[in-house]
């Protein structure tokens, strides 16, 4: 009600998901010792040197890009064994503590307004197997109609791997924004579509999840893919098409 949204923006809270270019207007000022762990922990795996202090002011979107450096697949491999996980899980939530207070509901990053999906599904996919295309097409579309927008797609020739969930960074914890990057020359076991399907996920994890409902995602995964102290990576691979 109006009376519950007043009150919620005297602590910088919302109802509805924050434009991630209004991030940076969200300042925190950090006072208690997990939180200032937590981001110095997520700062180093985004390359941040100097490590925060009791005191230091920082912004909402500092925030949420050190949280999704942490989180990352990328890092992800250092935590293969469930005491790690159990670390980063626990350093994840003293983060998702401070994003339960200033962004509630999550944030929304740059994404592309298409005014016409099929051809711009078209050029993007030009060249690629036209069941990539149609599979392409369907997705965005949906995305689309539900949101009004679709992740920003980038091809790449020079990508090492099939595709990526990236950001476009102009300084440590600055991204201009996220984006994902499909190469342009993908190697033939995995389509395009299935690439495309996958980085879409970190998207939607990113974009469609609050906070909370990103935590227990992680929760989920840590009681579903743990066992007897290490991943179980048959069983990822057993649910899932394609898994590196």
């Amino acid at each position: 009600d109006v009376k519950a949204q007043a009150e919620a923006e005297k602590i910088g809270k919302s109802t509805k998901a924050t434009p991630f270019e209004e991030l940076d207007n969200i300042k925190i000022k950090l006072s208690l010792k997990r939180h200032i762990k937590a981001l110095n922990v997520a700062g180093k795996f985004a390359g941040r040197t100097t490590p925060f202090q009791k005191g230091d002011t920082v912004t909402a979107k500092e925030l949420v890009t050190a949280r999704i450096f942490m989180g990352s697949s990328q890092n992800f491999k250092a935590y293969r064994n469930a005491k790690d996980y159990q670390t980063l899980l626990d350093q994840y939530a003293n983060l998702v503590e401070l994003e339960q207070k200033y962004v509630p509901q999550g944030f929304v990053q740059p994404a592309e307004i298409r005014a016409d999906i099929r051809a711009d599904v078209e050029d993007l996919f030009k060249g690629f197997a036209r069941e990539d295309v149609e599979t392409a097409y369907e997705l965005l579309s949906r995305i689309n109609n539900a949101h009004g927008k679709t992740p920003a797609i980038h091809m790449n020739s020079n990508l090492s791997v099939n595709g990526k969930y990236t950001a476009d960074m102009q300084d440590v914890l600055k991204p201009k924004e996220f984006q994902i990057q499909l190469s342009s020359k993908p190697t033939e076991a995995v389509p395009v579509s299935h690439v495309l399907m996958h980085e879409v996920g970190h998207w939607a994890f990113e974009n469609l999840l609050t906070p909370t409902e990103r935590l227990d995602f992680m929760k989920w995964f840590q009681s579903t893919y743990y066992r007897d102290g290490k991943v179980d990576f048959e069983k990822i691979n057993s649910d899932t098409i394609y898994s590196n």
